[in-house]
């Protein structure tokens, strides 16, 4: 990477963390597009400030061309306008060249959701005797009970959790905070785990001496700790899920139950009801396949 495009660079990162105070992973994202759009400019001798809107254009054919898929070409456009709109924000262009090239149509995958028995029976697989395991209940209720990405659990602090009121302060996407209620199970394994576990986790010299989940080292415990606790559990339980499918399932529960959208958005985090939205085609699908296999005209019955 030259130099201007270096300084370029370094002055987005600093814009996506400052001003849109974007998530660690989002603005991973953002550069990582920019990498390659920037490395895809200097290997064809192009010039970032000038660039037309077919070069972009080739810039698209070449990430797709790499293996790109029809969500990531759309993503990676995404962020190329945002990039564009940026450099025109602080005068380094005069123009966006990537404004009117359409988004690829692609069609939206819905996630996955577990059942309640599905749930159940992945639970069942955590050893609650010793102190890890009791820990890894807590999370993983708390995750299920309150619909939270796996980088939210983990940055919770004890301070966090207010018990009387039955809710926890949740830290989301763009440092939003939101308040989530509490479910009876989480309650319960959460009062266990500060406890019993948590004291033994604890070392009161340590600078994270206030997050709620700890590591055997007394350290606070991060995404790819819980993620492959997660996986150990799913291979006993024989359920192919992820650590997001929780919060899936969450949202597709509760739904199910009789919550209204807006609620269901709120509590989530979701900045566009549109992303919520997508939980209740999963619920219209279940009713189709009930449908089709009990209804005596429904679509599977010959």
């Amino acid at each position: 990477m030259n130099n201007r495009h270096l300084r370029i660079y370094d002055d987005f990162y600093n814009y996506l963390f400052s001003e849109l105070r974007l998530s660690d992973n989002s603005i991973m994202a953002y550069l990582s597009e920019v990498k390659f759009l920037l490395e895809f400019i200097e290997k064809n001798s192009l010039d970032l400030l000038s660039i037309s809107e077919k070069e972009v254009e080739d810039y698209l054919i070449n990430r797709r061309t790499h293996g790109a898929d029809s969500p990531t070409i759309a993503k990676a456009l995404s962020i190329i306008k945002s990039f564009y709109n940026f450099l025109l924000k602080e005068n380094y262009v005069t123009l966006n060249p990537a404004s009117l090239i359409e988004t690829p149509a692609s069609k939206r995958k819905l996630p996955q959701v577990l059942t309640i028995d599905e749930v159940d029976a992945l639970f069942s697989q955590i050893d609650i005797s010793n102190r890890l395991g009791l820990r890894d209940r807590a999370a993983f209720e708390l995750i299920y009970s309150c619909g939270l990405r796996i980088s939210e659990a983990c940055n919770l602090n004890v301070s966090d959790i207010f018990f009387d009121e039955g809710l926890i302060s949740v830290v989301g996407k763009g440092n939003k905070q939101r308040l989530v209620p509490l479910g009876e199970e989480a309650v319960y394994f959460l009062r266990e785990y500060l406890r019993t576990s948590r004291p033994t986790l604890s070392k009161k010299s340590s600078k994270e001496s206030q997050a709620l989940f700890l590591n055997n080292r007394g350290k606070r415990l991060d995404r790819k700790g819980l993620w492959k606790k997660f996986s150990n559990y799913r291979a006993l339980a024989d359920v192919d899920s992820k650590v997001h499918t929780l919060r899936h399932s969450f949202a597709s529960h509760i739904l199910q139950g009789g919550a209204d959208l807006r609620s269901v958005q709120s509590l989530l985090g979701h900045s566009d009801i549109s992303t919520t939205q997508i939980y209740t085609h999963i619920d219209t699908r279940a009713l189709r396949s009930a449908h089709g296999n009990f209804h005596p005209r429904g679509g599977n019955n010959e």
